[in-house]
């Protein structure tokens, strides 16, 4: 089985779904801490950082824990959404509309995690992407990176391919796991924002997300 993983992220851009659209199983991981640095409540909208505020007494626990500071914070960005993607230079403007929808009707939302797994299963229907995604926040008791990747992985296959992205080589090239491992490579020019801009603004934004990448051996 391919499968493939990522931490919940706020409406993540085209190489994240390129990860979703070539596994067979994709799982959304929130036993680990939440990482200021990455997309778990951030994103570039046409160039420009929006932000979900959260509270920082929960910003150091399990990303599943933590909680957003302003309670209207999603319908917020939803007009923020509508009012960046229209005109000329986003012909497909339209396509958003079920997605700013989804955003406005969730209200007052408490919790980050749960926020970015309901608007992942809303990009991917707009996507066409119909691979199975599963939530896991059990933990491991892994002591290094690629003992905790393994340790998830096996729970669901013994016999894996795991689709990882370029990040990933900074450990597992070091302890390469037991089963196969595909490391992703992007193709030039991506759009680094967030994948509404590849709806709003791409003929094909299903073809765009498959094609934005291609897969190659691990090399140790």
């Amino acid at each position: 089985m391919k499968i493939s993983s990522h931490a919940p992220s706020f409406l993540p851009w085209a190489g994240y779904w390129n990860k979703v659209a070539s596994a067979d199983l994709f799982l959304l991981t929130g036993e680990g801490y939440y990482n200021g640095q990455a997309y778990q409540n951030r994103v570039t909208f046409d160039g420009a950082l929006a932000i979900i505020p959260l509270d920082k007494a929960t910003k150091h626990g399990p990303l599943r824990k933590v909680k957003i500071a302003a309670e209207l914070a999603v319908p917020t960005l939803a007009q923020r959404i509508h009012h960046t993607y229209r005109g000329p230079r986003f012909p497909y403007a339209r396509r958003l509309e079920p997605l700013i929808e989804t955003m406005h009707m969730m209200g007052v939302q408490h919790n980050l995690m749960r926020v970015n797994i309901q608007l992942h299963h809303v990009v991917a229907g707009m996507l066409n992407i119909r691979t199975e995604t599963r939530v896991d926040t059990a933990p491991t008791q892994a002591k290094t990176p690629t003992e905790h990747l393994a340790a998830l992985i096996v729970r669901y296959d013994e016999d894996p391919v795991y689709y990882a992205g370029p990040g990933a080589m900074t450990y597992l090239s070091l302890q390469p796991p037991s089963f196969p491992v595909q490391v992703q490579k992007f193709r030039e020019p991506i759009c680094r924002d967030s994948i509404v801009q590849v709806i709003a603004q791409e003929p094909d934004p299903e073809d765009y997300v498959r094609t934005c990448a291609t897969w190659g051996p691990l090399e140790s």
